[in-house]
């Protein structure tokens, strides 16, 4: 026999259902496929960030030649100031 509490109530009452037991049934079928929704949204998600920390954060095309060029410009700012400090020393 089945220990379920509302499998044995179907059972018991097959022929005697009534519209609001069908109902009661319905939401009780509606929430088992809300926790299972949750649970297989909860093990996606687990399983995603894992694949994404094993695969490290990749940056786009963009974002590499952003970074590209702001190296450049920091190398330019820099020589430019390592020649602005050598020359402000001659003329002291």
């Amino acid at each position: 026999m089945n220990n379920s509490l509302i499998l044995n109530y179907i059972d018991r009452n097959i022929n005697r259902l009534q519209a609001l037991d069908y109902v009661l049934l319905g939401i009780a079928a509606l929430a088992v496929l809300f926790v299972l929704f949750l649970a297989a949204r909860g093990l996606y998600r687990l399983l995603q960030s894992k694949k994404r920390s094993m695969q490290g954060v990749l940056p786009s095309a963009s974002l590499a030649s952003q970074y590209r060029d702001l190296v450049r410009q920091a190398s330019a700012e820099r020589s430019l100031l390592e020649r602005q400090a050598s020359g402000g020393g001659e003329s002291f």
